[in-house]
């Protein structure tokens, strides 16, 4: 089993496709824990921007105890590399809002309170609302999660699981191979990460002020939002060795994912990146001095 600890803008998009493409088993631990996804894929026909696949997830939840549903669909990805929309020049994105927005169901509370009973456990519908139906159920304590079922045919573990689950399972995390990835390239980090900051990804709640307003009126709150990157990768690094689960640093930028994994399908290495978005774009030669000011300093 692998076991991927990036944190936010560190690859695990590339890591989901390129999992997908070799017909590996993820598991996906929600950060509210209250949702655990496995994905089964089996990719028929494939292309390097386009699959044919049957995709087999279940959903473990908590709602009068532990409870799993699935669904199987066959479908046609087709992989477009993400571009802001043209407003996003000069204002943050809306893709925060558009993924709102794509996965908003008009359930009504009854409906909900209805179709999550365990009687409509196999049905679309049951799916589809314990999916999309934000804080459904209760968080996931130890004394309910059977673990034989969680991680059984497990390939890629690429959401993290809480403290207590890795405890639990200390030798499974000990014997995997565990991944730190990390930018060689410094520079196309930085300008990712004020990308991430400057069009409100990491959280659509975030009221913050436009990123280059906040960086004429104090850099210091700039500098602070990058460092905590540093400080992330730090503390995973710190929680390792604090359970001596060995781990391996792996450069998204220059190392070999066939060689790392072993996994014989590999995509572009930009599989992912949102570089497109940057291009003649007068906001983001800003963002690119800004982001040498960062390496420099």
């Amino acid at each position: 089993m692998f076991v991927y600890w990036g944190g936010d803008d560190s690859g695990k998009a590339h890591m989901k496709h390129y999992a997908i493409h070799n017909d590996k088993t993820q598991l996906l631990w929600s950060r509210s824990n209250r949702r655990i996804t496995k994905i089964y894929s089996t990719v028929h026909y494939q292309g390097v921007y386009w699959r044919n696949e049957t995709s087999r997830k279940i959903i473990y939840h908590n709602i009068d105890g532990f409870r799993k549903c699935e669904q199987e669909t066959n479908s046609m990805y087709h992989h477009v590399q993400f571009k802001h929309d043209k407003s996003s020049l000069n204002t943050k994105t809306s893709r925060s809002n558009f993924y709102q927005a794509k996965r908003k169901r008009n359930y009504s509370q009854d409906d909900i309170k209805k179709y999550s009973q365990i009687e409509y456990i196999n049905t679309n519908l049951y799916f589809d609302i314990i999916k999309f139906v934000n804080k459904l159920g209760e968080v996931f304590t130890r004394d309910i999660l059977d673990y034989d079922e969680i991680f059984k045919d497990v390939d890629l573990v690429s959401m993290i699981p809480p403290e207590f689950v890795i405890k639990d399972n200390i030798e499974l995390f000990q014997s995997s191979i565990n991944i730190m990835p990390y930018k060689s390239n410094i520079l196309d980090s930085i300008i990712s990460k004020l990308d991430l900051y400057a069009n409100g990804f990491l959280d659509p709640k975030d009221e913050r002020d436009d990123l280059l307003d906040v960086y004429n009126s104090d850099k210091n709150i700039i500098w602070n939002y990058l460092d905590e990157y540093d400080r992330q990768q730090n503390n995973v690094i710190d929680f390792l060795k604090k359970y001596d689960i060995p781990y391996q640093m792996f450069d998204l930028d220059n190392d070999s994912y066939k060689d790392t994994f072993g996994w014989e399908i590999e995509l572009p290495r930009d599989y992912t990146h949102r570089k497109d978005s940057w291009k003649d774009s007068h906001r983001y030669a800003m963002i690119k001095d800004i982001a040498k000011e960062y390496v420099q300093r």
